[in-house]
């Protein structure tokens, strides 16, 4: 959704916060963030294109994956946990990463 914008009106509330077995065999991608830069690390808050429609829940983790590219395969690159899930989107909050994430990069169930 290139364009796409979002805007979080409220505290993450990430305090009392329980984290939630995900669901087997999630895919999606990072489809927007609150930053209007084009890669991102730790702490920044991103939108998936994973929601209730998926089974995805507050407290669940992805695995964020740099794409496959030609020969070279998808890679491990961070970690993304969910705090906030609508039908067909969710906002997540970057707790881990090896390299800068951007738009499009994979998120699948953490293992």
């Amino acid at each position: 959704a290139v364009g796409m914008r979002v805007i979080v009106k409220e505290d993450l509330a990430l305090h009392n916060f329980i984290l939630t077995p995900t669901k087997p065999n999630l895919s999606g991608k990072i489809i927007a963030s609150i930053m209007e830069e084009e890669s991102f690390g730790a702490g920044h808050i991103v939108a998936v294109n994973l929601g209730e429609s998926d089974q995805l829940q507050r407290g669940n983790k992805l695995t964020i994956l740099r794409p496959a590219e030609g020969k070279i395969p998808a890679e491990i690159v961070g970690e993304l946990l969910i705090y906030k899930v609508f039908r067909n989107l969710s906002l997540g909050l970057i707790t881990e990463i090896s390299e800068s994430v951007q738009l499009t990069y994979e998120v699948v169930s953490a293992k």
